[in-house]
């Protein structure tokens, strides 16, 4: 979208077409998030579904799994955990129906090794369809009572990233929901294991090479970004920590394995003012999006302040030209909309 006349936020499905690929056997390759980490250089992440409550996911689209709920051995806390972890990602990637079977549980580790994923399997177009994760058994970790939220934590400064507020039990021991979070992001591609991430490894420069110019640094395993803090980083979170699923992880896997991106794009700048009179001509306010996307879907977002918005219209136009009324002085004689 090109500009628009008051509004102030969209967000929308990226659908690309679907890549054709081969047919491949399961890897037994796998992922280990060590208990003690490298400390390595930091970059820049945008925070995406921080604080935010996760809602029930519909049938369509993305759905994870769980084959063994039922024998896994969680407690009812340890369950909810993993329950919001399999909804993030599927709030985060939308894609047509698409399902991958995990088995998820507890279990023995070596001693410098707090999860694992492994036993990839891809189907014949290389789309990941199934993995195994496995979490420490001996590992006291943080089960927060309340996973749907960070009000335990305090950010890092490093988006994406958060650190325990003092005097919280998080400290001093590993986050759960962030080992799903990253986990369950190498069982959905984030790792050599599926050939159509491989195939995205530039070995001679350690990038991650996406669509349009996107690349990404990686650690020299290639199975995570070269990024202390970044969820899908090495390590990505300490003890006390918390990382969240940032739009560089969405990207790589939408560029590896065309899954859909749901994204919020705002206008740049303050609140714009709404001239007074019917010959004034509107507010204009112009929403860029960096890239080429197809949207299937938009929703819009409008915050007005006006002491009698049953004067007031709002439309929406494409860099096409194509306008679409948001509103028509349908406010009455209250104040305000949105």
């Amino acid at each position: 979208m090109g500009s628009a006349s008051i509004w102030n936020g969209l967000a929308f499905e990226d659908r690309p077409a679907p890549r054709s690929g081969g047919k491949y056997p399961p890897s037994r390759r796998h992922h280990l998030l060590r208990r003690c980490g490298w400390r390595l250089r930091a970059a820049a992440a945008s925070l995406v579904l921080t604080g935010v409550a996760v809602p029930a996911v519909e049938a369509a689209g993305l759905q994870l799994n769980w084959t063994n709920r039922a024998t896994s051995q969680f407690t009812a806390a340890e369950e909810a955990v993993v329950d919001v972890s399999l909804n993030y990602w599927m709030q985060a990637l939308s894609s047509p129906p698409r399902t991958v079977n995990l088995e998820i549980s507890k279990g023995p580790l070596d001693s410098e090794t707090i999860g694992e994923a492994r036993d990839f399997i891809q189907d014949p177009l290389g789309n990941p369809v199934g993995a195994t994760i496995v979490l420490a058994d001996d590992v006291d970790f943080y089960v927060d009572p309340t996973p749907m939220d960070n009000s335990e934590f305090v950010a890092s400064g490093q988006p994406a990233h958060f650190r325990g507020r003092p005097g919280s039990a998080v400290l001093g021991k590993w986050d759960m929901l962030a080992l799903m979070l990253h986990e369950l992001g190498h069982s959905l591609g984030f790792t050599t294991s599926y050939d159509r991430y491989f195939s995205r490894v530039d070995p001679a420069t350690s990038r991650f090479q996406g669509e349009s110019g996107f690349s990404l640094p990686l650690f020299f395993t290639w199975e995570h970004l070269d990024d202390e803090y970044d969820l899908l980083g090495e390590p990505g979170f300490h003890e006390g920590e918390r990382s969240l699923i940032s739009p560089r992880n969405l990207q790589a896997l939408n560029d590896a394995f065309d899954y859909d991106q749901r994204q919020s794009y705002g206008a740049a700048g303050g609140p714009v003012p709404v001239p007074d009179g019917v010959n004034a001509g509107p507010a204009t306010v112009v929403i860029v999006i960096p890239k080429h996307v197809t949207i299937r879907d938009l929703d819009v977002a409008l915050r007005l302040t006006h002491p009698s918005a049953g004067d007031v219209t709002a439309t929406l136009t494409s860099p096409a030209g194509t306008t679409v009324t948001l509103v028509n002085r349908r406010g009455g004689s209250g104040d305000d909309l949105g």
